[in-house]
C-alpha cells in the first residue's frame, strides 16, 4: 500500500513539472495580447483628442464639410452629441376644385386642377443628459408652376423654410421643469384653437419660449408659453411703438382621467396685436388684446366615446370691446363585436357672431390658430366663428389597414348680419340684414389605406350644396372637390 501511494505521488509531481512550462507560455502570450490592446486603446485615445481639437476650432459644434468635386453629399460629424437621428417625409397629392368658395374667390367661380409636393427633413440630437435639439427643414411647391425644374422659381406660398429649430433643457436646474426655445410646433387638445395645421403645405409653427412641467400622481402637464406670431417693422424704430407686433401667450393644463373616464384640459390664452387697425365705427381704430379661457373633456368607456369644449373671449379687437363664446360637443358609439367595427357619431359646434357689425361692439368669436381641416368638414368652408354646425357620420374598417369615413354636415350662420368666415378666419362674404342664415350642406367621403408604418395613401371627395345665404349674397352654385394623397415617412 505504501509503495502504491509513493508511486502515485511521484507520478503527480512529474505531471506538475511537465505542465509548468506550458502555463508559463500561456501567461506570456496573455501579456503580449494585453500590451497590444493597451497600445490600440492609446492610439484610439489620441485619435479622439485630434477629432475634438478639430471640432473646437470650428466653434465646438457640429462640423459640416462641403463635398469635394465629384464627391457625394460630404460628411457630417457631431462629436459633442451622444446621438443624432435623421427622419423625413415626402408628401404628394393632387386635387380638383370646382366652384370652391374662398376669401380670394368669394363667388366660387374658380375651377382648378392642382398638384402639390412637400418634402421634410428632420434631425433630432441627443446632445447630453437633459439637453436635446431639433432642426426641421420643409419645402413645399405647386407642381408645374416652375418654368423649368432647374429654375428655382417659387409660387406664392411655396419654397423652402425652417419648420422647426429649437433646443430643450428637460430638467432645468433639477427643478423638474423643461424649457424649449426656438421655432416649434404648438398644438393642444383637438387643435380647435391652437394646432399644427399639418394638412396644409407648410403647417404651422411658432417662434416661442415654452416651459413645461408634469406634476405628481395626477400626471397633470402644465405648459406656459410666449410666442411671436408676426414681426412687423423689423429693422425700423418708431418712438413709443413696439413695431406693431402680434404675440400669443398661454397657459395650458392637461390632466389624464381627471373626471373618471375623461381627460380634462384647462387653458388661458392671450392674443396681443399692436397694429392700429380700423374699428367697427367709421374713423375709430385701436389695438387688439383679448383673452380666451376655456375647458375641454374627452373620454372613452367601452363602446362609447365623447368630447366637449367651451371657451369665452373678453378684451378688445381693434379697440372695440369683445364678448364672445364658442362650444363643441360630440359623441360616438363603436360596435366592437361587429366585423368592420363601425362607429356612428353626432356632433354640434357653435361660435357666436356679431348681430350689428357697425355698433362698435364685437360679438364674433375669434378663431385664433387652429387646425380646421379635421373639423367642420374636409372642404374647409367654415371656421369656429359665426357658425352653427351639425354632423352625423359613420366610420368603419373593411380591412385592418383600411378606414372609410362618411359624414354629412349642415351649416348655418350664428348671425346672418355678420359674415361667412373661411377656414383661416378671413371673410368669404359679408352678411346683411334680412338674409337667410342657411349656409348649406356638405357630404364627405374619405378612404385611408395604411399600407405600412412608412407608407399611407388616401383618397376622398366632398360635395357642398349651397344654402339660401349663398344665393342671397351673390353668385350661388354647388361645390365639388376630390383629392388623392400619398405620404412616405422614413
Amino acid at each position: 500500500m505504501a509503495r502504491t501511494l509513493g508511486l502515485a505521488a511521484l507520478l503527480a509531481g512529474s505531471t506538475l513539472l511537465a505542465a509548468a512550462p506550458a502555463a508559463r507560455a500561456d501567461e506570456e502570450a496573455l501579456r503580449k495580447e494585453l500590451e497590444e490592446t493597451r497600445r490600440a486603446m492609446e492610439a484610439l485615445r489620441r485619435r479622439v483628442e485630434d477629432l475634438e481639437k478639430g471640432a473646437a476650432t470650428a466653434g465646438d459644434a457640429a462640423v459640416v464639410r462641403p463635398p469635394s468635386a465629384g464627391a457625394g453629399l460630404g460628411t457630417v460629424t457631431a462629436p459633442n452629441s451622444r446621438k443624432i437621428e435623421l427622419s423625413g417625409q415626402v408628401l404628394a397629392w393632387a386635387e380638383r376644385w370646382d366652384r370652391s368658395y374662398r376669401p380670394n374667390d368669394p363667388m366660387g367661380l374658380d375651377v382648378q386642377d392642382q398638384g402639390w409636393l412637400r418634402v421634410s427633413l428632420q434631425a433630432d440630437a441627443d446632445i447630453e443628459e437633459d439637453l436635446s435639439a431639433r432642426v426641421e427643414i420643409r419645402d413645399a411647391r405647386i407642381e408645374g408652376t416652375e418654368p423649368a425644374t432647374n429654375a428655382q422659381t417659387n409660387s406664392p406660398g411655396t419654397g423652402t423654410d425652417l419648420k422647426q429649430g429649437w433646443f430643450e433643457a428637460s430638467d432645468l436646474l433639477r427643478s423638474g421643469t423643461s424649457v424649449r426655445a426656438g421655432r416649434q410646433v404648438l398644438a393642444y387638445g383637438d387643435h380647435r384653437l391652437i394646432g399644427d395645421q399639418e394638412w396644409s403645405t407648410y403647417g404651422r409653427s411658432f417662434d416661442a419660449l415654452l416651459l413645461s412641467r408634469e406634476f405628481g400622481r395626477t400626471r397633470t402637464r402644465v405648459d406656459a408659453f410666449a410666442s411671436r406670431v408676426i414681426e412687423r417693422g423689423a429693422g425700423t424704430v418708431t418712438p413709443g411703438v413696439d413695431n406693431d407686433d402680434q404675440d400669443l401667450f398661454g397657459v395650458y393644463a392637461a390632466t389624464p382621467k381627471a373626471l373618471h373616464h375623461s381627460d380634462l384640459d384647462l387653458y388661458f390664452l392671450w392674443l396681443r396685436d399692436l397694429l392700429d387697425a380700423p374699428g367697427e365705427r367709421a374713423g375709430e381704430s385701436g389695438n387688439t388684446g383679448f383673452a380666451t379661457a376655456g375647458a375641454r373633456i374627452a373620454g372613452v368607456k367601452g363602446s362609447l366615446d365623447w368630447a366637449a369644449e367651451g371657451a369665452v373671449q373678453r378684451g378688445r379687437v381693434a379697440g372695440d370691446p369683445l364678448a364672445a363664446w364658442a362650444g363643441h360637443a360630440r359623441a360616438g358609439w363603436t360596435f366592437l363585436d361587429a366585423k368592420w367595427k363601425p362607429r356612428v357619431g353626432v356632433e354640434w359646434d357653435a361660435a357666436t357672431g356679431d348681430d350689428d357689425p357697425s355698433d362698435g361692439d364685437r360679438d364674433s368669436f375669434q378663431t385664433l390658430f387652429p387646425s380646421n381641416h379635421e373639423h367642420y368638414g374636409i372642404l374647409d368652408l367654415v371656421a369656429w366663428q359665426n357658425v352653427q354646425a351639425f354632423r352625423a357620420g359613420v366610420k368603419f374598417r373593411p380591412h385592418e389597414k383600411v378606414t372609410v369615413a362618411l359624414d354629412a354636415w349642415k351649416f348655418r350662420l350664428f348671425d346672418s348680419e355678420d359674415a361667412w368666415y373661411g377656414v383661416n378666419g378671413a371673410v368669404i362674404r359679408p352678411g346683411a340684414a334680412g338674409t337667410s342664415a342657411d349656409l348649406g350642406t356638405e357630404f364627405d367621403l374619405e378612404v385611408v389605406w395604411t399600407v405600412s408604418k412608412h407608407f399611407q395613401a388616401s383618397i376622398g371627395g366632398a360635395h357642398f350644396a349651397d344654402g339660401e345665404f349663398v344665393r342671397d349674397t351673390g353668385n350661388g352654385g354647388d361645390t365639388n372637390w376630390a383629392y388623392l394623397r400619398f405620404v412616405v415617412t422614413f
